[in-house]
């Protein structure tokens, strides 16, 4: 029973137990309803808990594994990370189309080397499919651009 902890897996599931905890957390604080009227809560609520579970699953899977720690790409982790909080932090003020625009820039920084060309056709391409996607198809009550 001396078997060594896996601390960096053990961690992980933990996040995601953690991660489950916020969904479910969430998904409360709208109404339930019942599975014949399901409220905006409840799906949340549902993958919250599931995901909780899942995460528990895999602490007790994990525990003793003898992988060794990842090699955590810390470049493209920031980047893509500061690329979805300016979106968050930009949709509202800019638009969703120079929003788009502005995540697949930044995200475009995680992997050098920057291909401008390509990183311009691309958030010109995605930015565009989003607003045709997102506001015309799902009609969300978001401006393509503010003004």
């Amino acid at each position: 029973m001396g078997s060594k902890v896996n601390k960096w897996e053990s961690l992980t599931a933990l996040v995601i137990v953690l991660f489950g905890a916020a969904m479910t957390y969430w998904g409360s604080t709208y109404p339930i309803g019942t599975l014949a009227r399901m409220g905006p809560g409840y799906f949340p609520l549902l993958l919250g808990l599931l995901t909780m579970a899942l995460g528990i699953l895999t602490i007790f899977d994990v525990r003793a594994s003898d992988a060794p720690a990842p090699d955590i790409p810390w470049r493209a982790f920031f980047f893509v990370f500061s690329g979805i909080v300016a979106w968050g932090l930009t949709v509202e003020r800019f638009g969703l189309l120079p929003s788009s625009v502005a995540l697949i820039v930044i995200c475009s920084f995680g992997r050098p080397p920057l291909r401008v060309w390509t990183t311009a056709l691309t958030a010109g391409i995605v930015s565009v499919v989003a607003v045709v996607i997102f506001i015309k198809g799902f009609d969300l009550p978001l401006q393509v651009v503010k003004w």
